[in-house]
């Protein structure tokens, strides 16, 4: 995956002596957003195999150069008078590639001058409080961080957003929808450029897939699950193969004490027949 070249916006603009002058103190706590229950399920569901897919080798967020990471809050305008609080947008997940990811944890905010650029990506589950947000000021305020790709996720299926997967992409400093993909049995979806990854709707939630050979990338928990049906055939397998070993144990017994029985049986009938040879 590569990470967009990206010409810094105005309100970014910070000269080198200023930055490195900067005490990167914390951010103000945020409260996180109140999710509705099928909003949390998908967000849940989706940022973990997210997390999976693109940070393989590491714990939840923390990998080094790239950032996944849900609620957490991006600061921008840098031009806000000291002491008052700078706008502040929460994301349900933001992504960012090639960045310190450890500062973004340190502070618990995404500052685009600190940290360089923007997030590369953002992406909003469809609640009914906040959905017509999603749609205005947020894609507003996204757009103007100059994010290059904006993706909703609407788990009823389109009632909030008008469909249930929208992707969008920064295309002369305005948001064009990224082709949205039809499948057999009714599934959409579209790709994101940035990720290469291919997001679904099969009409229950929200899958991702490999855009070249269609492959599914499985939820952390669902690998968990198949590895434990492994085992557990595995185990049965093994069983089976104890239970086989100790059938073939027992007529290996039977065998070797048939094949005495018959040795005595012999010995004793030389002996008879020695013994009726001396009388004859």
């Amino acid at each position: 995956m590569t990470t967009p070249q990206l010409k810094p916006h105005p309100k970014a603009a910070a000269t080198a002596a200023t930055v490195a002058a900067a005490t990167w103190e914390p951010f103000p706590h945020q409260p996180p957003k109140r999710l509705d229950m099928d909003q949390a399920l998908s967000a849940r569901a989706l940022i973990e195999t997210l997390r999976q897919i693109i940070t393989p080798g590491f714990r939840h967020t923390y990998h080094p150069a790239i950032f996944v990471d849900d609620q957490i809050p991006i600061f921008y305008d840098p031009g806000t008078p000291p002491g008052r609080q700078r706008p502040v947008a929460i994301p349900d997940c933001t992504i960012a590639l090639d960045v310190d990811t450890g500062a973004a944890h340190a502070r618990w905010g995404y500052d685009p001058i600190q940290l360089g650029k923007p997030p590369d990506l953002v992406i909003e589950f469809a609640s009914r409080r906040n959905y017509r947000n999603d749609l205005t000021t947020k894609r507003d305020t996204y757009r103007d961080l100059r994010i290059m790709e904006y993706w909703r996720f609407d788990a009823t299926g389109g009632l909030r957003y008008g469909r249930p997967i929208t992707g969008e992409r920064l295309e002369g400093g305005e948001y064009r929808q990224l082709p949205t993909l039809r499948y057999d049995y009714g599934i959409v979806g579209s790709t994101s450029i940035v990720l290469d990854l291919n997001f679904r709707w099969n009409g229950r939630g929200f899958t991702i897939h490999n855009p070249d050979t269609g492959v599914e990338y499985l939820h952390p928990r669902a690998e968990i699950v198949q590895l434990y049906a492994k085992n557990r055939n595995v185990r049965a397998e093994n069983i089976r193969l104890s239970e086989v070993h100790r059938n073939l144990s027992t007529e290996k017994r039977d065998l070797y004490a048939e094949n005495l029985r018959l040795r005595a049986e012999n010995l004793r009938l030389q002996a008879e027949k020695r013994r009726l040879r001396g009388q004859g």
